[in-house]
């Protein structure tokens, strides 16, 4: 019953078909692509207070119908999850951005920040903004249904 477990979704590309990297699921070894294993690797030890619920892993990608079936519900389960997290993957040009408090922002657009801050900040919004994840045509049930939504 997904009203009865409270839990969080994950929202990222999947990324090339690389699936060369290797966790542990349910003491059974799963192999999954590269944007998720960073994922995991990142951030997990931060939202161990709730399931996760993440596509690869919690529908069995071989079945096409429990696939289609779950397609079918994929807005629902986003929707009733308490949180959804948003992962744009490891990206160095991003970092400036995701460091950056609301002050200093503002600081920058008021020009009181110039110079190599200022340029480093100005690429990580424009990297932000020109990010593939928004080309998702998923984003539409993952994220406007979304309670809550945190960028990674």
């Amino acid at each position: 019953d997904m009203h009865a477990t409270k839990y969080r979704c994950l929202s990222y590309m999947w990324g090339d078909p690389d699936e060369g990297y290797e966790i542990c699921v349910n003491d059974r070894t799963v192999r999954v692509r590269k944007n998720l294993y960073d994922f995991l690797r990142t951030v997990s030890q931060k939202f161990q207070d709730l399931p996760l619920w993440i596509d690869a892993l919690c529908v069995n990608q071989n079945d096409m119908n429990e696939r289609g079936h779950e397609v079918k519900r994929m807005s629902r389960i986003y929707h009733n999850a308490e949180e959804v997290l948003m992962w744009l993957g490891v990206d160095g040009d991003l970092k400036a951005l995701f460091d950056c408090t609301k002050s200093r922002l503002q600081d920058v657009w008021k020009g009181r920040i110039t110079g190599v801050q200022r340029e480093s900040l100005l690429t990580s919004i424009d990297t932000f903004y020109s990010h593939p994840y928004w080309s998702r045509t998923w984003i539409t049930q993952e994220i406007l249904e979304a309670n809550r939504v945190r960028v990674l």
